[in-house]
């Protein structure tokens, strides 16, 4: 989305076909070993050259790093103008001087593979650079917005098959001569869980209704955010009690569900970076 919202024509034409096809992947990479959730400044530096730009810095944690064919980069031309000195380029992991790290070992999400990315001295066509110089800080907050909304619709899907897979198990299940369901514990359970999906997927539908809306929009996004994020962790421990032992044994798919939703509260900022945006826009 930087690309589709901020690129130049040359580069949309040149990239974004082949972005959508999957012959091309793309990583974000926007956090700095210093820098976690402030991005305003970011020690990575773009220094327009007689070709182009030129990026040097290392980004700490970047999602399909080990595996990108290209890197969305944010840095800054001039750390004293402050956020109005960042620049948004597209570096591609063929040129000189860019060196992925190893994948991690990770709690979950496994299969997106993330490692650290070096820039030394990279080379980008201008073409690449994402808006104006300076404009970089306002590219990574129009990706974050559709970040917030688009990848946590996965997650929205996933409360609705988790509660659905315990909801099919709590039937079946019998202990004591009933299905467990029949238990006022489980049952109430399970209706957390169902309260949690439905409330979390109309916290989303009204952020993606207002992000179509209003370009800018924060508040909405950062609220679907939270409520999706939290949904997850929270009605994966929940499934996990209901699975009992059977929740523990990696067969079953429940404990992956579980791995997989603890780093929710986290990337794509974390859930008191959503709150403080939040306190902002109350003015509080």
């Amino acid at each position: 989305m930087p690309i589709v919202l901020h690129g130049t024509p040359v580069a949309r034409e040149r990239l974004l076909p082949r972005l959508a096809d999957g012959s091309l992947v793309a990583g974000n990479a926007v956090t700095e070993p210093k820098h976690g959730s402030d991005v305003s400044i970011p020690d990575t530096r773009v220094v327009a050259d007689s070709d182009g730009l030129r990026v040097t810095g290392v980004k700490s944690y970047v999602s399909n790093g080990p595996v990108a064919d290209l890197y969305v980069v944010l840095g800054t031309a001039d750390p004293a103008l402050g956020f109005l000195g960042t620049v948004a380029v597209v570096v591609d992991r063929a040129q000189p001087g860019v060196r992925p790290g190893p994948a991690f070992a990770k709690m979950g999400l496994r299969s997106c593979l993330a490692g650290g990315v070096e820039f030394d001295g990279a080379h980008a066509p201008a073409d690449q650079r994402l808006g104006a110089s300076g404009a970089g800080h306002a590219v990574f907050q129009d990706s974050m917005r559709w970040e917030r909304t688009c990848l946590f619709a996965g997650y929205v899907g996933m409360l609705r098959r988790q509660f659905e897979l315990c909801r099919d198990f709590a039937r079946e299940r019998r202990q004591f001569g009933r299905p467990i369901s029949a238990n006022q514990a489980v049952s109430h359970r399970l209706v957390g869980m169902y309260a949690r999906w439905h409330s979390a997927r109309l916290a989303l539908y009204k952020a993606c209704w207002s992000l179509d809306r209003d370009a800018t929009e924060t508040t909405e996004i950062a609220l679907a955010k939270i409520a999706v994020s939290e949904a997850a962790v929270a009605s994966s421990l929940d499934a996990l009690q209901i699975f009992g032992g059977a929740g523990y044994r990696s067969d079953t798919g429940v404990e992956e569900m579980l791995r997989d939703a603890v780093p929710t509260t986290v990337f794509s900022g974390t859930s008191e970076m959503q709150r403080e945006m939040i306190a902002r826009e109350l003015q509080l």
